[in-house]
């Protein structure tokens, strides 16, 4: 399949991304074994080996600014990530090139609405199938989902995360997780408790029967990089959820967290450049001076919030 206008990929570039970036080899041998199986290992691998980041919003140290597709593939090429309209569209690209039947579909995170996007792949296992892929998630999302139960999916498990999907009334499908005690870790937790019903707190929702272009994605994520409109994951000092080996390493708002093969989660706080080192040593595809930006930008952006509410 020849590279879109809006997402020139070729497929030479994304068996490329495959081997080099995700390390995964042989893969057009996986696909004609088993699609569903390759891509099940091309989601977690995009997990295990590039961070959920706000890296990389800002220019300048000015404004934040909306990524285009040239800023995303490089971004991802070079193992930086970055938010989930980065992985969206990238993945999207990803699996157009490989032929796999994809859409972009619209969502909320934490209670809001088009903050958020993820992927609906089609006709995957038999015809008229439906399966969920959300690279972007900052969550241990690390496959592709059938959507095809009646209310309530199975319940899986992964790494710290116990989850599952139900379809709505509205036609949305929201995703659920158990909220664990022994640790504060959470960046999608709100403190409104409308989304927490008995022990599942809903945290994000698909609208997976509407396909959405990549014009409607640019235009209601624009917003999101205005100052007033910012989500607060935007504005922590420096955000980096990376997933290596299948297990949480994060650095986030001036603190450390790592989970256990048993799925606890422990963590340990930053100081100043204490941050700035610890980004380094776990997450050295960023160059030091993008860190020192970050740091310096993101910091005063809270200040300026604060003061806003002020």
């Amino acid at each position: 399949m020849a590279p879109s206008r809006k997402f020139p990929l070729t497929k030479g570039e994304a068996i490329c991304f495959i081997e080099e970036v995700l390390q995964l080899r042989e893969p057009n041998r996986k696909m004609e074994e088993n699609r569903l199986e390759f891509l099940n290992q091309v989601v977690k691998s995009m997990y295990s080996t590039m961070p959920f980041t706000n890296l990389g919003n800002t220019k300048d140290n000015v404004t934040l600014m909306m990524p285009d597709f040239a800023d995303i593939k490089e971004a991802m090429f070079s193992r930086q990530g970055g938010t989930c309209v980065n992985f969206t569209i990238f993945t999207f690209a990803l699996l157009e090139a490989l032929d796999y039947d994809v859409y972009i579909c619209d969502g909320g995170h934490a209670g809001g609405k088009s903050n958020h996007s993820a992927l609906v792949v089609r006709d995957l296992t038999f015809s008229g199938s439906q399966h969920l892929v959300d690279t972007g998630a900052g969550v241990p999302l690390f496959q592709a989902y059938p959507l095809d139960f009646d209310t309530v999916s199975p319940i899986y498990h992964d790494d710290y995360m116990t989850y599952r999907f139900v379809k709505r009334m509205d036609g949305t499908i929201a995703c659920e997780k158990i909220l664990a005690k022994d640790h504060y870790w959470d960046f999608a937790m709100s403190k409104n408790k409308v989304n927490l019903i008995g022990k599942w707190y809903s945290f994000m929702t698909y609208e997976v029967d509407i396909p959405r272009d990549i014009d409607f994605i640019v235009e209601t994520r624009k917003k999101l990089y205005e100052v007033e409109n910012v989500p607060p994951y935007m504005l922590l000092t420096i955000l980096l959820i990376c997933y290596p080996k299948g297990r949480l390493n994060s650095i986030t708002n001036m603190a450390q967290f790592c989970s256990s093969e048993e799925g606890a989660i422990s963590y340990s706080e930053l100081r100043g450049q204490e941050v700035i080192e610890r980004s380094l040593e776990h997450y050295p595809q960023f160059p030091e001076d993008m860190l020192q930006v970050a740091l310096s930008f993101t910091s005063k952006n809270m200040a300026l919030k604060v003061r806003s509410r002020g």
